[in-house]
């Protein structure tokens, strides 16, 4: 099973995923996981600064240039990613995330960051589920967010509600995050995720 989550950057979409993984790690038999459609971005950004080394070592080396420099490398993030999106195949990181996850409904895939149309497909064609989250600008910028960063294409493309949505929208729910705690959010969203899953609760 796939869930989905959409939004901008400080939206709640990693807080919602960990109380999800939390919640229902132990009713699959697989475990459940978070995903992302940037980890396989990361790992190609990593091994174009440090060729020289192992996938491992140069993957160890970016958490730690991300973690020191993090507005100075996200454009590198952003760059590789609309390329490789435009010049090789608009898919590309959808099919690098879907090699990683188990096709098995006794897994549980959390994907927080879904960014795309055609990643927001994806999970609806393969059976999942979308969640979208909503703040305002003015929490957004409270919680961490800037200007800049969203205007950015990656943080506006899917503001609007996308066609794929309105197609599955039996299998789509949006929620408002401003003033809400994560339990909150959880909460308001739980009997959503559960008849999705198992038809029941």
């Amino acid at each position: 099973m796939i869930i989905g989550i959409l939004g901008q950057m400080r939206s709640g979409k990693t807080t919602l995923a960990r109380a999800i993984l939390a919640e229902y790690d132990s009713r699959f038999i697989q475990g459940a996981k978070i995903y992302s459609f940037a980890e396989a971005l990361r790992q190609e950004c990593a091994e174009l600064l440090w060729p020289n080394q192992n996938a491992q070592t140069a993957r160890g080396w970016w958490t730690t240039l991300e973690s020191q420099f993090k507005s100075e490398v996200r454009p590198l993030l952003q760059a590789v990613g609309q390329a490789k999106r435009r010049f090789n195949d608009a898919d590309y990181w959808v099919n690098a995330l879907a090699l990683t996850i188990p096709a098995d409904e006794e897994h549980l895939a959390i994907i927080d960051d879904v960014r795309h149309e055609n990643e927001a497909r994806w999970i609806l064609e393969n059976g999942g589920i979308i969640i979208r989250l909503h703040a305002d600008r003015e929490t957004l910028i409270k919680r961490g967010a800037s200007e800049e960063r969203l205007a950015h294409y990656s943080e506006t493309a899917m503001i609007q509600r996308s066609q794929v949505e309105k197609e599955y929208a039996h299998r789509c729910l949006a929620m408002r995050t401003t003033g809400l705690s994560t339990s909150g959010v959880f909460k308001g969203l739980r009997r959503f995720i559960e008849e999705l899953i198992w038809g029941e609760e």
